[in-house]
């Protein structure tokens, strides 16, 4: 897995290898220019392939510790946002990571149904993953928006399983790249 920092480094420099040649495409003759054209798409391409590539692999990193014998341990001074609830999506418990991230509302955050935390449109998306996680499905993930205020909402990658100790869902919450 490629570090965050030397990701957004090196999609850095293809922008930059992008805007020159989208400017030797304006400057060149009609063949130089559509290939400089041609190549500008393919590199914008390959960037938003390499940043969702990213994004999965941080997502199967987090399930492959929401999974692992050692998750106990593995979480408690995480920097990832992990948490559990029951079967019923009831919080249970978070990390440092998770209770910094669920900020809204300002009453107390546990015992409360995980859903709350997220915009209405992207519930939906919440309770589909407890349903399934909750049928042993495996591991199942998507994509919802968590409130942060009245107005303030964050894009987050949700991975979950069913905790194979107890009856209980296992959860990270990963905040979305900006693209």
């Amino acid at each position: 897995m490629v570090a965050d920092g030397e990701l957004a480094r090196f999609l850095h420099q293809l922008d930059q290898r992008r805007a020159r040649l989208a400017a030797l495409a304006t400057s060149g003759s009609g063949e130089l220019g559509d290939e400089a054209r041609t190549v500008g798409e393919e590199l914008l391409t390959a960037r938003e392939e390499l940043r969702v590539q990213q994004e999965e692999l941080v997502a199967a990193h987090a399930i492959a510790t929401l999974t692992g014998a050692d998750y106990d341990n593995m979480i408690a001074e995480s920097d990832t946002p992990y948490l559990q609830t029951d079967l019923d999506g009831l919080l249970l418990e978070a990390n440092g990571a998770a209770r910094d991230l669920i900020t809204w509302p300002l009453l107390a955050w546990s015992r409360r149904p995980l859903v709350v935390h997220f915009t209405l449109p992207t519930r939906g998306v919440v309770r589909r993953l407890i349903n399934l996680a909750g049928r042993r499905a495996g591991h199942v993930t998507g994509e919802a928006n968590l409130r942060r205020g009245r107005d303030d909402e964050l894009p987050v990658r949700l991975a979950v399983v069913a905790s194979p100790y107890a009856g209980a869902l296992r959860w990270a919450m990963i905040p979305a790249t900006p693209t």
